[in-house]
């Protein structure tokens, strides 16, 4: 009998349950899945839903005061608004690139060109009369906006403007 007590024992303790490595399974994440029941699963997918959803909102307070930046207003002026930026506002260069494309706004813009650009050009050539090369940039913008029967048949007004 002392040898079946002996075998129970032995069987007792092989049947005994492993608390410590239970424990330790019960912190792995990947048993932590495989452990959980569809409530549990259904549960934390709408959690990390939730916190995906969260993550992705538009940050309202952060985008209003980009709004107000001023590199990310001159980021987002119409090429017209630039034009009327760059003639009031702008050094020489600037000034001279916004009258070497007065030909192309005033073919994308048209009418607005003329009424709100132009008269700044002309503005800046009064302003600059000992500034020569913005007098040639303007000269040669002319002749080529003369030259090109598209426009000056489309806005007859430009030339009466010029002359």
């Amino acid at each position: 009998m002392g040898e079946t007590a002996d075998m129970d024992e032995e069987e007792h303790h092989e049947s005994a349950i492993d608390w410590s490595s239970l424990l330790s399974a019960a912190d792995d994440p990947e048993m932590e899945e495989l452990l959980r029941s569809p409530l549990d699963t259904a549960i934390h997918t709408a959690d990390m839903d939730e916190e995906e959803h969260h993550e992705s909102a538009i940050d309202w307070s952060s985008l209003l005061s980009a709004a107000d930046d001023p590199e990310m207003e001159e980021l987002l002026r119409s090429p017209l608004d630039t034009a009327i930026h760059v003639l009031r506002e702008g050094r020489e260069i600037q000034k001279l690139s916004a009258i070497r494309t007065f030909a192309d706004l005033l073919d994308t813009e048209g009418e607005k060109a003329i009424e709100l650009v132009l008269p700044l050009i002309q503005k800046v050539l009064e302003e600059e009369t000992a500034n020569l090369d913005i007098h040639c940039e303007a000269a040669v913008t002319y002749k080529n906006i003369f030259r090109n029967t598209k426009l000056t048949s489309r806005f007859a007004l430009v030339i009466k403007t010029f002359l």
